[in-house]
């Protein structure tokens, strides 16, 4: 499995497109050079001041389509931008979106393309060819595109993560291992980057040489949630029940939305297996309140089965 995968983002069959489409829209939010004077000089200021609004609105209206999904309408208005200013980068980029919601692949590409000819720094170009490119199975080109992205947006976790899963995809941890290592080398308030580097560990290593690695950072200080929970949750791994309770305890009273989700599990796993099965059903029950999601009767009557042993 690639733990490297955002799980609300389905990358299978064309429910995955449609996804992808929402979210690199929500990526290109804006239009970059929208401003900028790029006409024959020939025009004056007042023509040129008026073809840059018409083209604004023309991209606008565009977005509103997608999200009303009228991706062939998107199309025709985000070609009208350009038409009106051809060197608007954001234009070709959420063209491009756009036909790959039609799932017009070669259209796409060459949008992006021509998106990152007018605007070799446009992040969210290199977003979206790479992603698309993953998602068509060419994963060398999504990864050059990847790098990019990260060495424009060095402190973007989500762009962390989609370099981090290309390279999973290709088989490449120790890449993988090396990238997010020195991303949190460079800057300890990546905490994001910690924790795929301690997972990395795992997935090349093993659950002890990544427990070792996260007792090492400890001991030197680095008292991070992240290293906190991944001793916990190789303490689970490696059978050190009664040393996971101890972690992952003190984790229960921190803020569930920067808890990892495994936090719950983990901790019910790990009283059950020390024989406290109602540690384990009150951690399951408390979790799920602290996160809004009361468990109803069938829950409830679950947990209780499987803290108990039952099948």
């Amino acid at each position: 499995m690639n733990r490297y995968l955002p799980a609300r983002i389905p990358f299978h069959g064309p429910a995955a497109i449609v996804a992808l489409v929402l979210f690199l829209f929500l990526s290109a939010c804006r239009p970059q050079n929208v401003s900028e004077d790029t006409s024959a000089a020939a025009d004056s200021q007042a023509e040129q001041t008026l073809r840059l609004s018409q083209a604004e609105a023309s991209w606008k209206d565009g977005n509103q389509s997608v999200n009303l999904g009228k991706y062939a309408d998107a199309v025709a208005q985000f070609s009208d931008a350009i038409n009106k200013n051809p060197d608007l980068a954001i234009a070709y980029l959420s063209r491009g979106n756009a036909e790959l919601a039609l799932r017009n692949y070669d259209a796409a590409e060459t949008d992006y393309n021509s998106a990152l000819s007018h605007d070799p720094k446009l992040a969210s170009a290199y977003l979206a060819r790479g992603t698309a490119r993953w998602l068509l199975g060419d994963l060398s080109n999504a990864e050059a595109d990847y790098r990019a992205l990260v060495q424009l947006r060095p402190d973007d976790q989500f762009a962390a993560t989609r370099f981090a899963s290309v390279l999973f995809d290709e088989g490449k941890g120790q890449d993988v291992e090396a990238f997010f290592k020195g991303a949190y080398e460079a800057s300890s308030d990546r905490t994001w980057a910690l924790s795929g580097w301690l997972f990395a560990i795992e997935d090349n290593e093993g659950a002890e040489a990544a427990l070792g690695k996260s007792n090492e950072l400890y001991s030197s200080g680095v008292h991070d949630l992240e290293v906190r929970y991944m001793i916990g949750h190789e303490d689970v791994k490696t059978g050190r029940y009664v040393d996971a309770v101890h972690w992952l305890s003190e984790l229960e009273s921190e803020d569930p939305n920067k808890v990892p989700t495994d936090v719950a599990q983990e901790l019910a796993t790990a009283y059950k297996a020390t024989g406290r099965p109602d540690l384990c059903f009150s951690t399951l029950e408390d979790y799920a309140s602290r996160m809004g999601r009361e468990l109803d009767d069938s829950q409830r009557l679950q947990a209780s089965q499987s803290c108990n042993g039952a099948s």
